[in-house]
This record gives C-alpha cells, sequence and structure tokens, in this order.
C-alpha cells in the first residue's frame, strides 16, 4: 500500500505543480482553438456537443466542433437540431474539411440525443447536471445517444473541474477510463485495473491524497500519459512517475 500511495502522491504533486498550472486549456484536453473553447465554456450546448463527439477523434479535435458546427448551421439550438434528419446533418458535417471520422454515426447520436434533451430536460443541456448529486447527473448523461461509462465519467469531472459545477458527492466521481489512463496506470505494475476491484483501488488510494476529488488526479495520469507514456516510445528517463513505477510493457 505504501508503495501505491507513493505513486499517487506523485500524482497530486504534478496537479499542483507550476508547470501543470501553466497547462493550456488544450494540453487540458481541450481544443487548440481560442474561439471554440470561449463557445464551450460559455455555452452549455457547445460543453454537451464536445462531449457527444469525443470519440473516435483527438479531444482537440473533438472539442473544435461545437465552434464550426455553429458556424456552418448558424446556430447549436437542440430544437432546431431535434428537427434535422441523419442526412442533412450528415452532409453538414462532412462540409469541406469534415469535423468527425464519422459523420453519419455522430449525426445519429446528435439528433436522437437533441430530441432526448426536448423529452427529459427542457431542450435545456444544463438541466441535465442540475442536480447537486453526481450519481442523478451521471444517470442523465447515460440517457444520451453516444454517451457511455467513460464519457459520463469525462464530463462530470470536467464540470466540476473547469466549469464550476459543484456535486456533494464529489468525491464519489469515478476515473474517466481512457486509454492514455489504462495504460499508465498498468505500466505502473501497482494497480490491476482489468477488474472493479483494482479500479477500486485507484479510487480508493486517490481518496487518501486527495479527499475532496479525487478523481482529479486522474488528469495527472492523463498527462503523464499524453506527454511521456507513449504507447511504443516511452520517455521513462523525464517521466515524474519514473521512480515508483515498475515500467511495466
Amino acid at each position: 500500500m505504501k508503495k501505491k500511495l507513493a505513486y499517487v502522491k506523485i500524482l497530486k504533486e504534478i496537479l499542483e505543480s507550476e508547470e501543470f498550472n501553466k497547462l493550456s486549456l488544450t494540453e487540458l484536453g481541450y481544443s487548440s482553438l481560442e474561439e471554440a473553447n470561449k463557445l464551450v465554456f460559455s455555452n452549455p450546448m457547445a460543453f454537451f456537443i464536445g462531449l457527444v463527439f469525443d470519440q473516435g477523434i483527438s479531444s482537440e479535435r473533438a472539442w473544435t466542433v461545437p465552434f464550426y458546427l455553429q458556424n456552418r448551421l448558424g446556430h447549436l439550438e437542440p430544437t432546431l437540431i431535434a428537427k434535422m434528419s441523419v442526412e442533412t446533418l450528415t452532409e453538414v458535417l462532412r462540409e469541406g474539411k469534415s469535423l468527425h471520422r464519422y459523420p453519419s454515426t455522430m449525426a445519429n447520436n446528435l439528433i436522437t440525443s437533441c430530441n432526448l434533451l426536448i423529452e427529459s430536460f427542457e431542450g435545456k443541456p444544463e438541466n441535465i447536471w442540475k442536480s447537486k448529486k453526481y450519481k442523478e447527473t451521471k444517470l442523465n448523461f447515460l440517457k444520451m445517444r453516444g454517451i457511455g461509462e467513460k464519457k459520463a465519467n469525462l464530463g462530470l469531472l470536467m464540470l466540476m473541474r473547469d466549469h464550476g459545477v459543484i456535486f456533494l458527492d464529489g468525491s464519489n466521481i469515478p476515473l474517466a477510463l481512457d486509454s492514455h489512463l489504462r495504460r499508465v496506470l498498468s505500466r505502473s505494475g501497482l494497480f490491476n485495473i482489468k477488474t472493479k476491484e483494482g479500479i477500486k483501488e485507484v479510487i480508493d488510494s486517490m481518496k487518501i491524497i486527495s479527499p475532496e476529488l479525487p478523481s482529479s488526479l486522474g488528469t495527472a495520469v492523463w498527462y503523464v500519459g499524453k506527454n511521456y507514456c507513449d504507447n511504443t516510445h516511452p520517455l521513462c528517463i523525464l517521466c515524474p512517475l519514473s521512480t515508483v513505477c515498475k515500467k511495466i510493457t
């Protein structure tokens, strides 16, 4: 347990470091386009669309979609998008440079989700996270087409970490286990993330070190995965976790 806590302690040190606090929104998983980030941070529908599209492409590209889609449609109104045919929205997504690798699938996901927003949330995406309980918000996310377990957890984390949304039970928000987190945690040799018990052990360790929002430490794992723990050419000598990682490949 001592080794696991030492590992997690370094994750917290990464989050609190001057270098990490200087990271751009792009390096935190958003777009490299300033206008796109402004839209995502000011318009709940833009945030919702970014989350829906964050699959099969880089996160940087996914979070530009709301901005470019608004330019192409002239709006991001869920009531208007809900009335579109999948074929029409697919063509909009394909215009010029396609906004996604799978435009037809994403068009279907977005139209279906907009209809669900109208039926269950008064057409307002912010009503998805209106509840002060994260479990209710997560269930709301999971109702949406194209949002599964991982993206629901990611949405919860982003809302708390970046958008000022407070959940009374935020300390229990699960990790958003993407490919970076799975690779970094597996290579550490300390956690068996292939089992529910192993994932719970990760969270339990994080709760000891960061009881307020343990899942935020997943951001540090993601940062390590993106910048040091490459799938084929890991920069172990430079990695801040090098002293506590078993470097299993």
